[in-house]
């Protein structure tokens, strides 16, 4: 199974986050808490505020995924409810 590792490295920014203050993170806080080369974080990310950017793109996105099924399973119709939103 491949692993995601921009998820890896996203979830242990976040571990990382609740013993450190966020600011204080560096890349090789997270290369060593990953145990991921420098060159490996690189390919994924530019930066830490990337990691932050991404991650808080993708809790966005599961949040938007959740709300469409809760809405399709009311409607049976995510599509029409998303134009009655837009139009408000």
């Amino acid at each position: 199974m491949a692993v995601n590792m921009k998820s890896v490295i996203a979830d242990t920014f976040m571990a990382l986050s609740k013993t450190k203050d966020v600011d204080k993170i560096t890349v090789m806080d997270l290369v060593k808490a990953c145990h991921i080369s420098r060159q490996t974080f690189y390919y994924h990310f530019q930066d830490i505020l990337e990691v932050i950017e991404w991650s808080v793109q993708q809790a966005f996105q599961e949040c938007q995924r959740r709300f469409d099924f809760v809405i399709f399973r009311r409607t049976g119709n995510v599509r029409k409810w998303r134009v009655k939103v837009s139009s408000l």
